[in-house]
């Protein structure tokens, strides 16, 4: 029987995209939210008192209708559903209170060094820094240089998610691990996309301005085919020019799955992005026109 249900899989995903967008399990991380809440098990109808009044009145609008139109046993469920929906929205209600205004947060122990994490030098990260401010504005006169003070980081929380790089390796396992857990999926502009190994996130400031900048090299070799996901052929590595781009162009985080029939070439499979219904840009001048003329 589970040889049989594989074959339905691949047309699961198509219809209802990767399945961590719609597991159930991530909604047993809303327990620790009900159970900091002051509701009541006795009358738990009393949290309703909490949402404001005009919330309360569409819900008592629904009840009152439901219980013209719809049997005993049909008007307690909805009860039932729009309890749920309230504890629900309070619940929201609490995240959306203690979440942090910044959505990008580089996070780890910051290192200021004259140098790059290795093997980048200060002279490629320079030019690769200064070529992305060029691109935001042609007439752009922000640039940097050697003198500059950049901080360092391994790891970055944006938009609620952990992006790992190969500067988070130990140095013994960074030669040999170069890909899979610091694999990106980019944006190039509003509606293409590509793959890229991060080496570093880095942090500089010009003026009273803060910049949260991502180190990176595009995958080679990558083909966006009839496949399920795109393939890339793992012997190609990467393009050796360094891109610089802001930590916000990262869209999701990639994991590679090796293809048992072809040992060559990996499946690139974002955890949430509907990756066939995309453009993915393979070839790293068209990216680079892209991130120069973004629209």
């Amino acid at each position: 029987m589970n040889i049989h249900y594989l074959d339905h899989i691949a047309y699961i995903i198509r219809q209802l995209g990767p399945m961590p967008s719609y597991s159930c399990r991530p909604l047993e991380r809303t327990i620790g939210q009900f159970k900091n809440m002051p509701l009541s098990r006795q009358s738990p109808a009393t949290s309703y008192r909490k949402l404001s009044n005009g919330v309360q009145v569409d819900g008592l609008l629904l009840l009152m209708s439901s219980l013209v139109c719809h049997t005993l046993h049909d008007a307690i469920e909805l009860i039932l559903q729009t309890e749920l929906q309230i504890n629900h929205v309070l619940a929201l209600e609490a995240l959306e209170e203690n979440a942090v205004t910044d959505c990008v947060i580089l996070k780890g122990q910051p290192v200021k060094s004259p140098e790059p994490p290795h093997p980048t030098t200060i002279d490629v990260l320079v030019f690769a820094t200064n070529w992305y401010f060029r691109s935001l504005n042609t007439d752009s006169n922000i640039t940097i240089s050697s003198d500059d003070q950049m901080i360092y980081y391994k790891h970055v929380e944006y938009d609620g998610k952990i992006y790992r790089s190969i500067y988070s390796q130990s140095s013994a396992r960074s030669t040999s691990v170069k890909f899979g857990q610091a694999t990106v999926l980019f944006r190039a502009s509003n509606d293409e996309y590509f793959f890229g190994l991060v080496h570093f996130f880095f942090q500089v400031t010009i003026g009273d301005t803060i910049h949260k900048l991502v180190a990176l090299q595009v995958l080679k070799g990558v083909d966006q085919n009839d496949n399920l996901y795109p393939v890339w052929n793992h012997g190609s590595g990467h393009y050796d020019r360094l891109l610089v781009m802001k930590v916000e162009s990262m869209v999701d985080a990639v994991g590679i799955l090796v293809d048992s029939s072809n040992l060559a070439i990996k499946h690139l499979v974002p955890s949430r992005q509907l990756v066939w219904d995309l453009k993915v840009l393979t070839n790293i001048n068209d990216i680079k026109l892209k991130l120069r003329h973004p629209h």
